[in-house]
């Protein structure tokens, strides 16, 4: 059978010192002052910026004296830069961009018109002692909310749609409630 070394952990002791000697920083890294704030790490990094500079490190670059090329955006995929230099040329925008532009108009009318509707039935709510037309106009204003109450859900479906289509979360537009769009136009349920 095979005796454990009385030494083994010495003999490893001294290896490890040999080899982590062996894997040290170059002399010329290891006389490097430790960095103790950001104010020194920037005057470091500018004197070296300087010594390359005067070392000539800097010369004859690509593109020296030309005027910057600043119509690239860099958030475009290169595969797509072409097709959007083209489109921005020919004053175009991608289609969820109309549908998101023709949808918020629709929602913007359609909250004109619950305005109008309910200023008209408050006005003659308020101002008719006359049962008859009270009730008419009651009437009128519950054949408005239905009327209200479908252009919603046809807008709604709308706003899923063109939601989907959307690249960019942050662009979302939220669903429409009727009891929000009703308060928004003024309409005291009271």
């Amino acid at each position: 059978m095979h005796k454990p070394d009385p030494n083994a952990r010495n003999k490893a002791r001294v290896y490890k010192a040999q080899q982590e000697q062996s894997n040290s920083e170059p002399e010329e890294t290891a006389a490097r002052p430790s960095l103790r704030s950001e104010q020194e790490y920037v005057d470091v990094v500018g004197h070296r910026i300087e010594e390359a500079m005067r070392n000539g490190a800097f010369d004859n670059l690509r593109g020296t004296g030309k005027p910057l090329n600043l119509q690239r955006n860099p958030y475009v995929p290169e595969e797509m830069e072409m097709a959007y230099s083209i489109m921005q040329k020919n004053d175009i925008a991608p289609e969820w961009i109309y549908d998101r532009a023709d949808l918020l108009r629709r929602i913007e009318d359609f909250r004109i018109q619950l305005r109008e509707w309910v200023a008209g039935y408050r006005t003659t709510h308020t101002q008719t002692e006359d049962a008859v037309l009270r009730a008419r106009a009651a009437e009128t204003w519950h054949l408005r909310v239905r009327e209200a109450e479908a252009a919603i859900v046809d807008l709604n479906r709308r706003i899923a749609t063109v939601n989907l289509k959307q690249p960019l979360l942050q662009l979302e537009i939220f669903k429409l409630r009727l009891d929000e769009e009703l308060a928004r136009a003024g309409f005291d349920a009271g």
